[in-house]
């Protein structure tokens, strides 16, 4: 690919994905008037907004060690502060944009490839934090259908089997953790070729995902008032609730995730006392870190089109000297 052309593509990603947020962030503020926020925000205990914070602070943490260990895995060296503002940024986009696939490799692909990583390390990069994010998912959504009785609470139908699914949900990041100490030839799919990670790796995902999620989960949690239910019996609620968001391709799950926390908690929260927390929690975990995240990348942009002009006026300097020095004789 042509540097020229890697600037354009590069550019046109950056203005789609800037855009794209935008109208995100303005839907989202449109669903709620300024003056309801405030108010949310303003009745929520300081203690638990702080605490709420917290937990997204650490989540977002979470997810930059996602990239961390995707280049660990690749073994490709970049300075750590690069990769986990990279990641940061891809995670705040693709958290509420949605297709996180496309939103969350776009900011990837304009900042890796800026410093050095081919298209083929990118692609490993993706499918390393992609298995990353399910296993944490697996692992602790599988534990709380395990131990959440969805047909008897929710009246759900099939519920009867949500133990087995439990069950069979916590197998799946057990069998990737034992393939990577068993199993040494990389895995073929295709003209692919895919290694698997060192056992150390795998385990780093594994409990890099699992925290990752536990702190999601308990940044609504937080909020939540206190005594209302444990948090292992709301991990059953909040997971079914963030699985169906994403099955739903609704950008950040807009809706389908409060509607059915509404619907699932309602035995133990009424849904006036719900459904602010909710807003609250839309705004800690989502709204805030994407505003930041666009503050980030259009300066990024700005810095980036001030370099663009810069080298351009350089090169017409250049080439205006070198027709106006003399002609050796």
């Amino acid at each position: 690919m042509s540097e020229r052309l890697h600037r354009v593509l590069s550019a046109a990603i950056a203005c789609v994905l800037l855009v794209v947020a935008i109208m995100v962030l303005r839907r989202e503020l449109a669903a709620v008037t300024w003056q309801a926020l405030r108010a949310d925000l303003l009745r929520t205990p300081r203690r638990q907004l702080l605490l709420a914070l917290g937990c997204t602070v650490g989540s977002y943490g979470a997810l930059a060690g996602y990239d961390l260990l995707a280049f660990r895995y690749i073994r490709k060296t970049l300075p750590v502060p690069r990769i986990a503002l990279t990641a940061v940024l891809s995670y705040a986009v693709s958290n509420n944009v949605g297709f996180a696939m496309v939103s969350g490799a776009s900011v990837r692909y304009r900042f890796y490839t800026r410093w050095g990583v081919t298209a083929k390390e990118l692609s490993h990069v993706v499918i390393a934090y992609s298995v990353t994010f399910w296993l944490g998912l697996f692992a602790l959504g599988g534990a709380s259908l395990r131990s959440t009785p969805l047909a008897g609470l929710y009246g759900i139908p099939g519920g009867e089997s949500a133990p087995l699914l439990g069950w069979l949900l916590m197998a799946l990041p057990l069998a990737y953790i034992l393939a990577t100490i068993v199993r040494r030839a990389p895995l073929r799919i295709g003209r692919w070729r895919l290694p698997l990670p060192s056992p150390a790796i795998a385990l780093g995902q594994f409990a890099i995902s699992a925290a990752d999620w536990a702190l999601a989960g308990a940044a609504l949690y937080v909020l939540l008032p206190p005594g209302t239910l444990s948090f292992t019996l709301f991990l059953g609620p909040f997971f079914t609730a963030v699985l169906l968001g994403m099955i739903s391709h609704v950008p950040g799950g807009v809706g389908v995730f409060e509607g059915l926390l509404v619907l699932m908690l309602r035995p133990y929260i009424s849904t006036t006392d719900l459904l602010p927390r909710l807003v609250v929690y839309r705004a800690v975990y989502f709204m805030l870190p994407l505003a930041l995240a666009l503050a980030v990348l259009v300066t990024d942009e700005l810095r980036q089109r001030r370099a663009r002009v810069r080298a351009a006026d350089a090169a017409r300097r250049s080439r205006a000297a070198a027709m106006t020095r003399p002609v050796p004789r």
